[in-house]
């Protein structure tokens, strides 16, 4: 996650989706940004959809209101106006940066294995999404990903784990297929939830103890925003 992202159309559906899944508050989130320091690329500039709230403010005018405040009218972007805002019930926030080196990285998950006690579910929010072989932990770019062995951690830590994942140029289906396939050797997780959209998908990996209430958002994000939203259920043992 980079400042210049906050309120683009993937950030709005980020939001709608933290407030469903945390139950109104009632379910605790660590929000692990993965904040990265910022760049001169041109991502971030998808903001277009709040000067539409004919279109777009229905799925969730609270969150859009926000957004279009500080984005359009204040020209301000930055995670601070969410952490700020009274927005996600039940959410705290780990906003250090994270860098390429492999020592701070290690030190970075250190402190975050810490914060997160006594929380429900941790949603990692990198720039990219999960790790791929070109970029080897530890080396140039690797703080714009999640890499499988955190995944792990965290979960068999007794934490559910949500996950950012932009889609690269490829069939959205067959890849979130091979995705929850990565994600077979996980001990324990018997069910992938997806949550996808245009441009980025966000996996969700149960616990047992949460499974029955995130089942049921699959029904309920379907009924709230399906048209920008495609929710799924995938089963470990036929991936």
């Amino acid at each position: 996650m980079k400042d210049k992202y906050f309120g683009d159309v993937n950030d709005y559906k980020k939001y709608i989706l933290l407030r469903l899944l945390s139950k109104n508050g009632k379910l605790k989130v660590m929000v692990c940004w993965m904040l990265t320091a910022g760049d001169l690329g041109g991502d971030g500039n998808k903001i277009s959809y709040l000067g539409k709230p004919d279109i777009w403010k229905k799925y969730d005018p609270a969150v859009f209101d926000h957004l279009k405040k500080h984005v359009i009218t204040k020209k301000s972007r930055g995670v601070k106006s969410i952490q700020n805002s009274s927005l996600l019930k039940g959410c705290r926030f780990f906003d250090m940066v994270i860098t390429d080196n492999p020592k701070e990285r290690v030190a970075y998950f250190d402190r975050l294995s810490s914060a997160i006690k006594n929380t429900d579910i941790v949603f990692f929010d990198p720039d990219n999404g999960i790790e791929v072989k070109s970029v080897p932990y530890g080396k140039k770019n690797s703080s714009k990903y999640v890499y499988l062995k955190e995944i792990k951690e965290t979960y068999s830590s007794g934490h559910s784990v949500l996950i950012y994942q932009h889609f690269p140029r490829k069939e959205h289906r067959s890849y979130v297929k091979n995705i929850v396939k990565r994600l077979k050797s996980i001990d324990g997780l018997e069910t992938v939830l997806s949550f996808s959209t245009s441009n980025v998908v966000f996996i969700l990996l149960p616990q047992k103890r949460h499974e029955a209430w995130f089942v049921k958002t699959l029904g309920i994000m379907d009924k709230k925003a399906g048209e920008i939203v495609k929710p799924r259920k995938h089963s470990i043992k036929t991936a």
